[in-house]
This record gives C-alpha cells, sequence and structure tokens, in this order.
C-alpha cells in the first residue's frame, strides 16, 4: 500500500464504471460505462436525476442537463472517479476512498471499512454486490459499503483500471491483461487469448458481445473472452476512451468523436455532425438518446448521434477548458510535441502511468510547444496534467 502520509498529484486516469446486462427495449437512460479523463471523468443516471462527476465534485441536474447543481455536501474529496448507482443509493470512487449517499448526493458519507489502499478507481453496481478496483486488487462489497473483502484469487495483476459486469461475468482490466470472473470474484480467470496488447483501457457490452479497447485497438469476444478478434473496420485510430450499448447499436467514444456500429462490431461509421474532433471520455444511452462527457463539455443527442446540443450549463460550464492545446504526434514512439495558446500561464507539469505511478521524464519548451521525451521508457498509456492559475487540463499521451 502506498504510503498515504505523502501527497500525491495524480492526474485524471481511466476507471471503468458501468452497469451492464443485457439490453432491454427501456426508455430510461441506462449508465454502460465510463472512461473518466478531463473535468467531466463520469456520468450516471438514477431515475430522473443525471450526476456528473468531475476534479470539482458531483454535479447534479434534475431536469436532463439544462442545469446543474453543485451535490458536494460533507464529500470531503472532490476528485471523483467514478460514480456507481445501486437503486437509491450512490457510491462515488475518490484517491481518499469510497463515498456513500443515500440522498441522490446530498450528503456523503466515507465508507472504507476493508480496504488495504484507499486509491479507488473504478466501481460497478450488480444488484447488492459493489465492486471496487483499486492498486491493491478487486474488493467487493455485499452490505451497501459497510465493510469491503479482497477478491483477488486467480489476478496475477493487482493493479486493477477498470472493472466491468455483463450477465453473470464480471471483467477486470489490468496492465497485464483482462481478467473474468463467473462467481462474483471468487476465481479470476486471465482472458487476453487474442489480445496483440495486454493492456486494457477499456470494456464494453452488447447482449454477449464483449468488447475490449487496448492501445492496438478495439477487440471483439464472442464468448465471454475466451478469445478475441480485432475488430477495427471503419476506425482510423486506436485511441478509444468508452463504449455504450442500446438494444441495435454500439457505441464507441473515441479521440475524435463518437462512432457506431449496427452490425455488432464488424464494422464502425462516424456519427459525428458537428463534434468531428472533439474527444468522448464518457457515454449514457438509450433507444435514441445519448448524453456524452467530451473536451467541449456534456453534449445531448437525441436522434442517435446524428445532431448534438451542448447541455453543460449552469455551474458546470466553468469546468470547460479555457487554454485549449493540441498533443501531436499522438501515438508516438517517444517524442511529443504539446502546442499551448498561451505557454506563459502554463506554471506546473506532472505526468502519470496508468497504475498511477509518477515516472521522471524529460520535458523543454520551444516557442510556444512543450516538447516531452518519453524515449526508453515502458510502451502503454501515459497522463499529462497541465495545472495554471484559472484551470487544470490532462492529456492521453499513448507511447508506442
Amino acid at each position: 500500500m502506498r504510503n498515504k502520509n505523502k501527497t500525491y498529484y495524480y492526474i485524471v486516469f481511466i476507471s471503468i464504471l458501468f452497469l451492464m446486462g443485457f439490453p432491454k427495449a427501456d426508455a430510461r437512460l441506462r449508465r454502460i460505462y465510463s472512461v473518466p479523463i478531463g473535468f467531466v471523468n463520469c456520468l450516471a443516471q438514477n431515475n430522473t436525476n443525471l450526476f456528473a462527476g468531475t476534479n470539482k465534485g458531483v454535479f447534479l441536474s434534475t431536469d436532463g442537463g439544462t442545469t446543474w447543481s453543485t451535490s458536494n455536501n460533507t464529500l470531503s474529496d472532490k476528485n471523483i472517479r467514478a460514480i456507481a448507482v445501486n437503486g437509491d443509493d450512490l457510491f462515488a470512487a475518490t484517491y481518499f476512498g469510497i463515498y456513500f449517499s443515500a440522498d441522490s448526493g446530498s450528503t456523503w458519507t466515507s465508507v472504507n471499512s476493508g480496504l488495504t489502499s484507499l486509491y479507488v478507481y473504478s466501481l460497478v453496481s450488480d444488484g447488492n454486490n459493489i465492486f471496487a478496483a483499486t492498486d491493491e486488487g478487486v474488493f467487493l462489497s455485499k452490505n451497501n459499503g459497510t465493510s469491503w473483502l479482497a477478491v483477488n484469487n486467480g489476478l496475477t495483476d493487482l493493479n486493477i483500471s477498470q472493472l466491468a459486469i455483463n450477465g453473470t461475468s464480471v471483467y477486470a482490466g489490468t496492465p497485464s491483461g483482462a481478467f473474468a470472473s463467473s462467481d462474483t470474484g471468487a476465481f479470476w480467470s486471465i482472458i487476453s487469448n487474442g489480445l496483440t496488447s495486454t493492456n486494457v483501457l477499456a470494456f464494453g457490452s452488447m447482449g454477449i458481445n464483449v468488447f475490449a479497447s487496448t492501445p492496438d485497438g478495439v477487440f471483439l469476444s464472442y464468448n465471454k473472452g475466451a478469445s478475441w478478434s480485432l475488430s477495427n473496420t471503419g476506425l482510423s485510430f486506436s485511441e478509444t476512451f468508452c463504449f455504450a450499448s442500446n438494444t441495435t447499436k454500439i457505441f464507441v467514444g473515441t479521440s475524435n468523436g463518437l462512432f457506431q456500429s449496427t452490425d455488432n462490431g464488424t464494422s464502425w461509421l462516424p456519427v459525428n455532425t458537428g463534434i468531428s474532433g472533439v474527444i468522448i471520455y464518457s457515454l449514457l444511452t438509450n433507444e435514441n438518446e445519448i448524453i456524452a462527457a467530451t473536451s467541449k463539455g456534456i453534449l445531448l443527442s437525441k436522434d442517435n448521434g446524428i445532431t448534438w446540443t451542448v447541455i453543460s450549463t449552469g455551474s458546470i460550464e466553468d469546468l470547460t477548458p479555457i487554454n485549449e492545446t493540441i498533443l501531436y504526434p499522438n501515438p508516438s514512439k517517444g517524442i511529443f510535441n504539446l502546442h499551448l495558446k498561451d505557454p506563459t500561464s502554463a506554471s506546473v507539469y506532472s505526468l502519470t502511468t496508468i497504475t498511477g505511478q509518477e515516472p521522471e521524464f524529460i520535458n523543454r519548451m520551444i516557442d510556444n510547444e512543450l516538447v516531452i521525451d518519453l524515449t526508453g521508457k515502458c510502451k502503454g498509456v501515459y497522463f499529462l496534467k497541465i495545472t495554471t492559475d484559472n484551470e487544470t487540463s490532462v492529456k492521453r499521451l499513448l507511447l508506442e
């Protein structure tokens, strides 16, 4: 367990949260999963309440996202990594443990008994079972967070970056591969056959089909992860952050907008009218509506992505990045260039891996560009946090 007396300055990185099952033809927005990066890290729906987990706490909208209000009373850590919904109860994951709310976020209580690490990256809910991903493995609570028990038998890598539930299976992603459990976490089996990269960044599902995102692209399994095949047709890049599905379509959020598949991932088509180039971090969906947390705020589509409307008005709008930056090339084999509109405003840079490590790196400023040298570092995903007097922004780096 890390030294909790030391202050860590972490950037946001992937933390999967989704409440999955076989698709149902209902009108409710169903939480499929989120990949938290940037200001709005995750989205969740509880009846008519829409929640956004951000770097500044939990925000609540009761009118479909038209207006937002803070929902942070008694929430001591406001850096929200994931939100899980269990009936009328909410759970929020932070780097200081898990918080519980029984009143739609009006008040929060710390619920960490049994956790050996408070660095919680992901939460998923399946009935009375709540699973938490930490850097010391997977923890399970069967009593609404009152206590937690480690369930790591079979896991060869305890750096769990994301969790997912589909049917009776629980999936765990790590830098060393994907794992699955069919007995509520009692035993885990590695399920990486066919993955050309073992660094699993995200999961998604449509019916019994399971999708996994890696630095090598999107992979599809028809047999609960026993084997995987590449599913990239129509995707011109491999930076995929999140999935969501309804009864007829699966959507994938990428660094260049939203894509959809109507043939179970055999091929993908862009649904990016007006949002091409926008990074999609998190998704909620039903039969026709899509709510997306993006680099341009929270967006709503009522026609499966054909047209979009910005709905992140009210108190959440100040979370939109002010000093927009451009990162290239990305992916890279070592050298990244970060173009800054106002380089004088950028005061602090920090780098972290998907497992929370903070490697040393070489950087130098040339004109309006920060040159980042990761030559010789381990391949995979890194996150660069840029802090100024007015804002904090995060960039995702893929080192090949």
